[in-house]
């Protein structure tokens, strides 16, 4: 992962060729086989706004999942979850049967 400062991770998100060149879907909940090595620092309004409405990681096994400097709300459900960074994520995030 390239090295990046705090504003530089959240500029991205404003660059439409980046958020297009992401593998996730946008316009529906990814499917547990979509979300390993996600390299989704700076993101906002993480499940609660433009790009993704619609994240959650939920019944899935998955790893490499990087948040740093994001926000919004991390909703992880019957998941297990190894090498998920958080660093400085702000906002809530909500967990049911889930091993981080």
């Amino acid at each position: 992962m390239q090295k990046m400062t705090k504003t530089q991770l959240r500029k991205r998100w404003s660059d439409a060729n980046f958020v297009d060149q992401l593998t996730i879907p946008r316009d529906r909940m990814p499917k547990p086989s979509e979300l390993g090595g996600l390299d989704l620092r700076g993101v906002p309004k993480l499940a609660n706004g433009e790009p993704f409405w619609h994240f959650a990681i939920r019944d899935a096994a998955t790893q490499d999942i990087d948040l740093s400097f994001g926000d919004g709300c991390l909703i992880i459900s019957g998941s297990s979850v190894s090498k998920l960074c958080l660093e400085e994520f702000r906002k809530g995030s909500d967990g049911v049967k889930r091993r981080i």
